[in-house]
């Protein structure tokens, strides 16, 4: 949890400058945790797989911190792939979610078919995929643990 230190230490600094946009350690953290949030309440558990489907900048960073969190055994997907390509390896990773941005929405779309539990499309919307960033500023709920029953 290297981010939550960071978001401690120097939460306004700048964590990611990209073109993808630019996150400081406070809000790269944060979003990390919500879209943890999003997954765990889909029903991923310790080494489900997510398969993530854009180029260099926040998104991927976001989900790999997801997927670190959980325990998530995370799969790249070059964006550059024909989307048979893609969808090829998103099927044979055994993803059980699935983040695409939209500038590789062919390629998202060509996997969406498959027994995925999210599908989120970030930077632009795309049939079958929930909407990366509304997501992950939706209110976050508690995650309740069920009570032992043990005295």
């Amino acid at each position: 949890m290297a981010s939550a230190a960071w978001a401690a230490a120097k939460p306004h600094d700048a964590a990611i400058v990209a073109a993808g946009g630019t996150r400081s350690f406070a809000e790269l953290h944060e979003r990390a945790n919500r879209l943890a949030d999003i997954l765990r309440r889909a029903g991923l558990e310790p080494g489900d797989g997510l398969a993530i489907i854009c180029g260099n900048g926040p998104t991927f960073v976001e989900a790999y911190l997801a997927a670190m969190r959980i325990g998530l055994r995370l799969t790249p997907v070059n964006w550059r792939l024909a989307p048979a390509e893609a969808a090829y390896i998103v099927e044979n990773c055994d993803a059980r979610a699935l983040i695409a941005e939209a500038s590789s929405a062919e390629a998202g779309l060509a996997c969406a078919p498959g027994p995925l539990r999210v599908r989120l499309m970030a930077g632009g919307a795309a049939e079958g995929f929930a909407d990366y960033d509304p997501s992950l500023r939706a209110p976050r709920r508690t995650i309740r643990r069920p009570r032992s029953t043990e005295p």
